[in-house]
């Protein structure tokens, strides 16, 4: 088990914070490559949910397994939220890479 530090959504893009998953997949792939090849799993709660369900199914070759808990999937669905920090939190992460 490995703790995986990503940038915050709203100071990055979200593709920044897929490749920072992805670098951290490859480089504990690597570093320990003679254990249980085939059952690397991503989990994350949140946000971190997020992530894993991103990297985990555009890298379908590297993860073999997801665990994502309350995790936003359709955040269109949380921009209709009343919430003002849950409409922040929408556009933070769906903003447009420049």
């Amino acid at each position: 088990m490995a703790a995986i530090r990503y940038s915050r959504g709203y100071i990055q893009e979200i593709e920044k914070l897929v490749e920072e998953l992805l670098n951290a997949v490859l480089f504990l792939k690597k570093k320990f490559d003679n254990l249980h090849k085939d059952q690397f799993a991503l989990m994350g709660l949140s946000t971190g949910g997020h992530l894993a369900l991103l990297t985990g199914l555009r890298y379908t070759n590297l993860v073999d397994k997801i665990i994502a808990y309350y995790t936003p999937c359709d955040l269109m669905d949380i921009w209709k939220s009343e919430s003002i920090f849950a409409r922040f939190s929408a556009i933070a992460t769906i903003k447009i890479a420049k």
